[in-house]
């Protein structure tokens, strides 16, 4: 599951994808064919590159319109999912009937817990950075 949580992240900010990227998401090459088939795209070097938004509308089409067998329509609907920065992780609000002030003190407690982690991070960055410019003689 994290893996895909990983993917929906990765996912969520392109704008532009090729087709081994949809590959990556489990579409078939004849699913892919079948999608960008009439897309506009454009290239990087020699790949082609089609816009997120026409494959979000592609999937969608292709879902209402198409004769497709329950196999590739739960591969597009997992691909559509990912597109829309989606997975099979429900959002859950625990903080919902909580009141405002509550709300506010709780985060405003994880974002101080977020401070000191990164800067013990950054001082054990600093420090293993201090030791390889030992090391190499800097």
């Amino acid at each position: 599951m994290e893996v895909e949580h990983k993917m929906v992240r990765a996912f969520a900010d392109i704008e532009k994808l090729q087709r081994y990227q949809l590959r990556a998401l489990g579409l078939s090459d004849y699913t892919i064919r079948q999608l960008v088939k009439s897309l506009a795209f454009s290239t990087n070097g020699q790949a082609h590159q089609y816009l997120v938004a026409d494959l979000k509308q592609a999937i969608q089409y292709r879902l209402e319109h198409s004769n497709i067998t329950p196999k590739t329509q739960a591969t597009l609907q997992q691909a559509q999912r990912l597109l829309l920065g989606q997975s099979n992780v429900i959002q859950v609000d625990f903080l919902r009937n909580v009141p405002l002030d509550e709300k506010i003190r709780r985060l405003h407690y994880q974002n101080e817990q977020l401070f000191r982690e990164e800067q013990e991070l950054r001082r054990r960055t600093e420090a293993v950075l201090h030791e390889a410019r030992q090391a190499i003689g800097q």
